[in-house]
């Protein structure tokens, strides 16, 4: 939009950035392609020593509390970014189901000899959270 109204209208580049309610040092930038930074190897021994130790389950924290330490002053994003380089970070947890039911429903029950059950269908949905299925019977 600035170049037509520097070249169109004859227009200094002043103007036409405020006319349009850019900074003028938005006609001049020019983005530079992003460059992975390199994996630091003794680190990435370290990590897989570390990690192999731990038997495949341990995360960028407990990895990072480990290399702290051995004595290593490594920031814990790059131990994320050199696990996740490395193809070793371990999936999310789920969610416990039962503390999120309990703290967030209230359910009341019919007074009187009720008996009540919970089925967890975990694969039938699709979804990563199982389906709950609440039955009362007397």
């Amino acid at each position: 939009m600035t170049k037509h109204l520097t070249s169109e209208q004859g227009l200094s580049v002043t103007q036409a950035s405020q006319g349009v309610g850019l900074a003028k040092s938005t006609w001049s930038y020019q983005p530079r392609p992003r460059q992975p930074r390199p994996l630091n190897p003794e680190l990435v021994a370290a990590i897989e020593r570390i990690w192999t130790q731990g038997r495949g389950v341990y995360g960028y924290r407990k990895v990072h509390a480990r290399l702290q330490t051995q004595g290593w002053r490594v920031n814990h994003k790059a131990v994320l970014r050199h696990l996740r380089r490395l193809d070793r970070l371990q999936p999310r947890k789920l969610v416990n189901i039962n503390r999120i039911l309990l703290s967030s429903h209230q359910l009341n029950f019919p007074q009187g000899h009720w008996s009540w059950s919970v089925d967890a269908a975990a694969g039938s949905t699709g979804k990563a959270t199982p389906a709950l299925r609440f039955s009362l019977s007397r």
